[in-house]
């Protein structure tokens, strides 16, 4: 559990420090524009090293005008309490753990993990096939490091594929082997990831009113059921690993299609956690940071969820709502967040 945190000149917050006493995490409530997402950015960079934020550089996350920005930390894993602190110049970044300066960051990894989670969850269902690939290969690859390397040789296979069919060549039958081989490696690591997911989904969704007693379970929808059965024609780059998808589905219908924005959220969030708590390393200090995403949710499956995601981790949760706090989160950390600057009391 984290037990203070520290920062001087990142973005919009004030210098200063904020204890934590909680052992379940804490909420920060305040307004737009207060400071909110950036307390919980600090949070994960003290884990990751890096924003979650696309496209952020060190010199955005540093105040305007300072030349430098730190970020500190005191967490706890197992019985072993470590100091952390990062700081951040526009070209360079250092991390320092109990007054050591880390070379490798490989180490500080399985001591802290962090996970943001925020109201875009709800893409995991509704976007692209490739952004749903692409957080399922996630999955599959900090399970399985070695994944890596297959994935890249099928993306080089792939390649090979396109610039045939571009030039109108023959494809080689080394290389259509090669996509078969591989791409098999692929696809039935994902079915069985999904699998082991999908086992864990089902004595959660008993937990909302409205999945209650429905069939839910989660599905591969790949582009061709064998990879193996196929011809090598130049349109071939058209099926495979990178063209398949997968859905979630209650009572055979896709979930994404066929019901309310609230239900696909609530299963976006437990995929989601599911996906961390499946994937974080034993022994690990786990955090998630929860930025708001409960919109669109009534209260009963509001409380449902919450209550599973804090009996499962240890949670920081910010928001604009008021309500959320003593009454559903009477154990936690009351924060309020100004202008940047943080309250203990609300």
């Amino acid at each position: 559990m984290l037990r203070r945190l520290f920062v001087q000149a990142f973005r919009n917050l004030s210098t200063g420090v904020l204890n934590f006493e909680s052992s379940r995490g804490a909420y920060i409530v305040g307004d737009n524009n207060q400071g909110k997402t950036s307390v919980l950015e600090s949070i994960y960079y003290l884990a990751n090293f890096k924003s979650f934020l696309r496209k952020t550089t060190r010199e955005t996350v540093i105040t305007h005008r300072a030349k430098s920005s730190v970020i500190g930390g005191e967490f706890q894993n197992d019985s072993h309490l470590y100091q952390r602190y990062i700081k951040l110049e526009p070209r360079k970044q250092w991390v320092f753990q109990n007054q050591d300066l880390l070379t490798t960051h490989a180490e500080a990894h399985t001591q802290l993990g962090v996970d943001y989670i925020s109201a875009d969850t709800i893409r995991l269902l509704y976007d692209s096939p490739s952004f749903r690939r692409h957080q399922l290969d996630v999955c599959v690859q900090k399970l399985d490091p070695g994944m890596r390397l297959v994935y890249r040789h099928y993306d080089r296979v792939i390649q090979q594929k396109l610039e045939s069919a571009r030039y109108g060549r023959e494809w080689p039958d080394v290389y259509h082997q090669k996509w078969q081989e591989l791409g098999t490696q692929i696809t039935n690591k994902r079915q069985t990831v999904l699998a082991q997911l999908d086992s864990r989904l089902q004595p959660l969704v008993g937990r909302f009113i409205q999945l209650s007693g429905s069939k839910t379970r989660i599905q591969y929808r790949p582009t061709v059921p064998d990879l193996y059965t196929q011809s090598s024609p130049t349109d071939a780059y058209r099926v495979g690993p990178h063209m398949d998808d997968w859905g979630i589905y209650s009572n055979d219908q896709l979930v994404s299609q066929y019901y309310s924005r609230g239900i696909n959220r609530i299963l976006a969030l437990l995929m989601v956690s599911l996906c961390i708590q499946y994937t974080k390393p034993d022994g690990q200090t786990h955090m998630v940071l929860l930025d708001d995403p409960f919109i669109e949710l009534d209260s009963a499956n509001k409380s449902a969820i919450m209550r599973y995601l804090w009996d499962e981790f240890y949670c920081i949760y910010t928001t604009t709502e008021h309500a959320d706090s003593k009454a559903q989160l009477p154990d936690l950390d009351q924060l309020y967040i100004q202008d940047g600057c943080i309250h203990r009391h609300l």
